[in-house]
């Protein structure tokens, strides 16, 4: 290719020297029509063309101005740009809830109760003696009228209801008997087996169980409070211990309104 361009170059100014030759001196036309002439004597390239370059120190200046940058020009060949492909990283956020499930335990204390209640509830009559100074109570009504008409005593407020079985209703064994004592004018009764027992030392006899009762408020419905008192060696029993007679000695179970 600079080939190329340095021939084409030397061309052009070849004919543009010749010509500024044939158009302006005699030596151009004397080359031109063969007879050598001062104009071409001088010359050391032969030929017409040869003359007109060389006659002209421009043209030649210009000539080796151009061959020289030609000649010294340096190609810089780009190296080709390769594209890097990019990877492109997607980092996925990923949030896990946690679910903490919160599991409350309820603990419940229930009371053993027995529902509906007891079937055998009856009436506890309550009879007093003034005579004897004597506080009688039973839950059999013939025992009661009979207390009337054959020993003279007479009926008071009953203080409620008491069951004539151990077991609610519902079957549960929960009630407890309540012992019936006799001694020295004077009617005890007690839940306490072991009370029962040491009454019976100290004179008291066995009449049986009068009934059963609650040993604690509300089991199987029970919600009156029996209070035992004693006064002058009569033990009573009421359920409204603003009409107790003598001293507190406790509660001795739990009976059912009437």
């Amino acid at each position: 290719m600079k080939f190329i361009i340095v021939v084409a170059v030397l061309c052009f100014f070849c004919v543009q020297g010749s010509l500024q030759q044939f158009s302006g001196s005699n030596y151009g036309q004397g080359c031109m029509q063969g007879r050598g002439g001062e104009g071409c004597s001088n010359c050391n390239m032969q030929g017409c063309g040869g003359c007109g370059i060389s006659s002209n120190p421009e043209i030649l200046l210009t000539l080796y101005k151009i061959m020289f940058h030609l000649t010294t020009t340096t190609t810089t060949t780009t190296a080709p740009q390769w594209t890097v492909p990019t990877t492109s990283t997607t980092t996925a956020s990923t949030t896990t809830t946690s679910t903490s499930t919160s599991t409350t335990t309820t603990s419940t204390t229930t009371t053993t109760t027995c529902s509906p209640l007891p079937a055998s509830l009856v009436t506890l009559y309550q009879l007093y003696k003034s005579s004897m100074n004597d506080h009688f109570y039973t839950s059999t009504s013939s025992e009661a009228d009979s207390a009337v008409t054959t020993y003279g005593y007479t009926k008071l407020n009953s203080p409620g209801l008491v069951a004539l079985s151990q077991n609610c209703s519902c079957g549960v064994a929960s009630l407890v008997p309540t012992y019936r004592l006799y001694g020295s004018n004077d009617h005890f009764y007690t839940t306490s087996k072991a009370e029962a027992d040491y009454a019976v030392t100290i004179g008291y006899k066995r009449e049986g169980i009068a009934w059963y009762c609650s040993p604690q408020m509300d089991l199987c419905g029970a919600t009156l409070a029996l209070y035992r008192y004693i006064n002058n060696g009569d033990h009573n029993y009421v359920t409204n211990s603003s009409q107790g007679e003598g001293t507190f000695e406790g509660i001795t179970c739990y009976m059912w309104p009437d």
